[in-house]
Order: structure tokens, then C-alpha cells, then sequence
């Protein structure tokens, strides 16, 4: 309360030196007034930007985490091919489409490696 006390000292120091005269209570009244609803107004819009943000972040972490299971499932077939040496169709199609997951709100850097890892096993059907 101290900062709105100073500011509207700072805004009745203004009266007095604007009109040369002492200001009416009701002036400081409007002014605190239209102060108090400035203030309302930036916390409202500082806590929509904040929900909106927390939105944001909840998205992406579910998104980072239905990625990090698909990873893991195709980090798991990798290794069940690399132990039999066969191929799975399943799992090129589940790399294909992750790599169309990631290539409509992905990085570049995960597009290209889940390409290439497309690639190599369409090369080794």
C-alpha cells in the first residue's frame, strides 16, 4: 500500500502544481478511484495470461509424454528386432507415424532422426 500511497501523493503533488490550487477531495477521490480500476484491470488481464500460459504448459507436457511412451515402445521393438533380425511391420508403421507427429508440431532435429530411422528400415524390408 505504501507504492499507492506515494503514487497518489505523486497525483495530488501534480494538482496542486497543474492548477495552482489545492485539490478537491472529490478529484483525489476520481483519481484514486480510477487508479484502483487500472490496477483491477492489469491483475486481470496478468491472471488470464497466467491460465493461459498454465493451458499451454499442461499440453505440452502431456504431448512430452505420449512421446516419451512412443519412444519407449519403439525403443522396445528396435531391440526385439536387432535380437531376431526381423522386420516388424508394426513397428514402420508406428515409426511412420510418429514421425508425422513430429514433423506437425515437432523440432527439426526429432524429424530428421525419426526419419532416418524410418528410412533404415524401409531399406532393410
Amino acid at each position: 500500500m505504501g507504492c499507492m500511497r506515494y503514487v497518489s501523493e505523486g497525483l495530488e503533488t501534480r494538482l496542486i502544481v497543474t492548477h495552482g490550487l489545492s485539490p478537491s477531495q472529490n478529484e483525489i477521490d476520481e483519481l484514486r478511484t480510477e487508479m484502483d480500476e487500472m490496477r483491477d484491470t492489469f491483475f486481470e488481464e496478468d491472471a488470464c495470461q497466467l491460465q493461459e500460459m498454465r493451458h499451454e504448459l499442461e499440453r505440452a507436457n502431456k504431448n512430452c509424454r505420449i512421446l516419451q511412451y512412443r519412444l519407449r515402445k519403439a525403443e522396445r521393438k528396435r531391440l526385439r528386432y536387432a535380437q531376431t533380425g526381423e522386420i516388424d511391420g508394426e513397428l514402420l508403421r508406428s515409426l511412420e507415424q510418429d514421425l508425422k507427429v513430429c514433423s506437425c508440431g515437432g523440432k527439426g532435429e526429432a524429424r530428421a532422426r525419426w526419419g532416418q530411422r524410418v528410412e533404415t528400415l524401409a531399406r532393410a524390408i
